[in-house]
């Protein structure tokens, strides 16, 4: 790495200090590498403009205003946008140390309010962050649907709720969050008093978020992994049909 060698080093010991693990450093360091050559190719210097053009060329991937498709294309984005922060000296922050403030209804705010104040002390202040989050979400949508009164939430805003999140193009793991949240809320207000029992389990069942391998690999990577497949020729037995039959690898309970 030449063009950008001492702006990445500055990127990745801002993205120490506040924790980030050297295995998520690592994914970026892929697209770092990449723009790297882009820009010595060209005979460029950096410009964080040309950050967004490499991208767009190399990946097809649209501007700062796009939204990620896959997980490679959002790593892609981040790193990136961490090169820009470090170019203007901004401290690389994570998503989770980000701080969201209420923008409550004011008819839901007093519930809301207790909501919160219940988790405090006991989830830490990136976790109620979250919560905030998706309360500044939900507040507006049932105040949009005559709803000002917490109360009276039922089935179809829950429901009618997680369908404009999911829709919002936002990731599955976001939405799956949202989700585990506003059952936390229910079950909040369902103890309380505020709603009826068991509304808890009208919020949909969301997908676990599954990781995405990652899609492209150096070559030192790629020799690595044929490195460790094993190829040693084994016996005619090992390998029969019978061996490796559905059958065969099922845990059947014994019959009496």
């Amino acid at each position: 790495m030449e063009v950008i060698t001492n702006l990445v080093e500055e990127t990745i010991r801002s993205m120490r200090e506040v924790g980030l693990v050297e295995s998520y450093i690592k994914t970026l360091g892929h697209t770092w590498n990449a723009f790297d050559r882009w820009l010595a190719e060209k005979g460029l210097s950096y410009d964080p403009s040309l950050g967004w053009t490499f991208l767009s060329e190399e990946y097809g991937i649209e501007g700062p205003g796009g939204r990620s498709k896959t997980r490679a294309e959002q790593i892609r984005r981040r790193a990136v946008t961490a090169l820009e922060s470090c170019h203007e000296h901004r401290p690389w922050r994570r998503v989770k140390d980000r701080q969201y403030f209420p923008r409550f209804r004011e008819s839901h705010r007093p519930v809301l309010e207790r909501f919160l104040e219940s988790m405090e002390g006991r989830l830490s202040d990136s976790t109620v962050c979250g919560y905030v989050h998706m309360l500044n979400r939900l507040s507006p949508y049932l105040a949009d649907r005559g709803i000002d009164d917490i109360a009276h939430i039922d089935q179809p805003a829950i429901v009618g709720f997680m369908g404009s999140v999911a829709d919002s193009g936002v990731g599955q793991g976001l939405v799956y969050a949202t989700a585990c949240r506003l059952r936390r809320l229910l079950a909040w207000l369902e103890l309380s008093g505020f709603v009826r029992q068991g509304l808890a389990s009208a919020v949909p069942k969301v997908r676990t978020p599954q990781p995405e391998p990652p899609d492209t690999y150096t070559a030192e990577e790629v020799a690595s992994i044929i490195g460790a497949i094993d190829t040693a020729v084994r016996p005619e037995s090992a390998t029969s049909s019978s061996a490796f039959s559905p059958r065969g690898l099922a845990c059947d309970r014994p019959t009496s």
